[in-house]
């Protein structure tokens, strides 16, 4: 059509291996390892898609697969997401490669890891995440997938490592 631009892009997922620096509900430091393998969500086509009767009743009623209860304002598509967020990036920035476009989706994707981590942390003891790990886990994914659903963006994969205490050298003078 005419007045109409058209570019591609890449729908294959990225490893994004991090190092999060959070502090607990104790102030204790946290060195957290993680490694999200995180892509464009090319199967959930919201309104746009045929699916099955069950996945459309369950998709009304706002319960997922899991079991979980959900409030599904997901009306489009998530590929057009994607598509219409590197558009933007494209729109703002003229003359970029697609280096840039992967910067710039890296930049998102690492900050809304980051924030979502160390929001979960603050809330918790050391106890806690020590004790209740598949749940901090759990809660980390759900936390991050939320957030990343509104750019049309799937966590295919994530390895939480067992943390690490990172200790605050105080000094005392003994006088």
């Amino acid at each position: 059509m005419p007045f109409q631009r058209c570019f591609r892009f890449s729908v294959h997922p990225h490893d994004y291996p991090m190092n999060l620096q959070a502090m607990t509900k104790e102030k204790l430091q946290v060195v957290l390892p993680v490694v999200f393998t995180i892509g464009p969500n090319v199967n959930k086509r919201g309104g746009h898609s045929r699916s099955s009767s069950s996945d459309s009743a369950n998709r009304a009623e706002g319960q997922a697969e899991d079991g979980e209860w959900r409030r599904d304002d997901d009306a489009g598509d998530a590929l057009m997401k994607y598509a219409m967020l590197l558009a933007d990036s494209k729109a703002t920035k003229k003359g970029t490669t697609s280096a840039n476009d992967r910067d710039f989706l890296e930049n998102i994707v690492k900050g809304i890891i980051e924030g979502e981590v160390r929001v979960l942390v603050s809330s918790m003891t050391m106890e806690e995440i020590f004790s209740e790990r598949e749940v901090f886990k759990r809660r980390i994914f759900r936390n991050i997938q939320g957030e990343l659903d509104q750019f049309g963006l799937k966590i295919f994969n994530a390895n939480v490592r067992a943390p690490y205490f990172s200790y605050i050298r105080r000094s005392f003078m003994l006088w």
